[in-house]
């Protein structure tokens, strides 16, 4: 795999590698395998950060209004639960997501709900979030 050929090349896996196998395989709706990569990041002594997590809640947020299941948005605020559990500060880019997915799949409430979060977490909504 890429990591094997990585380190016959005497390249070490870094933050924005494994961010991008992470992606890569969240971008193609392989949860289980993103999952395993996050695993891998946090084993080999790297701690995800806001742009590695935000690559699985958008990617979720997303395959929530794509499929209309509503079941993914839930995964994706699972996703940003964990952050704060972990003392990660969800962005605008995160809640967006969220505000966005909930008020596609018409649960205004849940948008709301998640506006008002994002407001209590100091994170600024722009032009983007209010036309979600």
């Amino acid at each position: 795999h890429i990591f094997g050929r990585m380190r016959e090349d005497g390249v070490q896996p870094d933050m924005v590698s494994f961010t991008s196998l992470v992606d890569a395989c969240a971008q193609v709706g392989d949860f289980d395998r993103a999952a395993g990569w996050l695993d891998r990041m946090k084993r080999a002594g790297f701690t995800p950060d806001v742009h590695t997590y935000n690559v699985l809640v958008n990617a979720r947020a997303k395959r929530g209004k794509v499929t209309k299941d509503p079941k993914e948005v839930v995964k994706a605020e699972r996703i940003v639960r964990e952050m704060l559990r972990a003392g990660i500060m969800p962005d605008r880019i995160s809640l967006t997501s969220l505000i966005d997915a909930s008020a596609q799949l018409g649960d205004v409430a849940r948008a709301h709900q998640w506006l008002l979060e994002m407001k209590a977490l100091n994170v600024q909504p722009d032009a983007v979030v209010y036309s979600a």
